[in-house]
This record gives C-alpha cells, structure tokens and sequence, in this order.
C-alpha cells in the first residue's frame, strides 16, 4: 500500500469516527468535543508538533497510565478531525 493510499485511508477513518459521535451526542457535540480540542491544540504548541501527532501523544499518554478508554480515543480522533478539517459550526481552540 502507497504512504498516500495509507493517509487517506486514515483520515477517512477519523471522520468516520467523528460521524460517529456527532450522531451520539447530537446538541451536545460541540460542548462535548471542545475541551478535547482545547487540550489537543494545548500540547501541539507545547510540543511543536501539529495537531495529530499532540493527539496521538495524548493517546499514548493515557495509554501509558491505564486511562485510554475507547470512548477517550474516539474523542481524540474526533477532535483533531475538527481541528484538522472543521465541521459546520466547530469553534476552533
């Protein structure tokens, strides 16, 4: 598989994922996913990394202390969508 095809593939996969919770939390999404990004956005500056490597550096993180739920992963990964690629209505952090 090509590096792009592998991209692709991924960032469908977050926007999915963001699909996902925007159907599940219905009113409450934005309210729900804005600290999330406010954290991601927090440690991509702390870092000097973009928004998906702070995300996946969350992810380990929580991995690392036994705190990485699905549900924490989910909001993650919808969160750096929203950040990466805003949704109608997305404040940005």
């Amino acid at each position: 598989m090509f590096a792009t095809e592998k991209r692709v593939q991924v960032v469908a996969r977050m926007y999915e994922i963001r699909a996902v919770l925007r159907r599940l939390d219905g009113d409450q999404y934005r309210q729900k996913l804005a600290p999330w990004m406010r954290l991601i956005a927090g440690v991509a500056r702390e870092r000097g990394c973009n928004e998906l490597g702070a995300a996946i550096h969350l992810a380990k993180e929580l991995d690392a202390r036994n705190e990485c739920s699905p549900a924490a992963v989910m909001r993650l990964t919808a969160a750096a969508a929203e950040i990466l690629e805003p949704s109608e209505g997305m404040v940005q952090p």
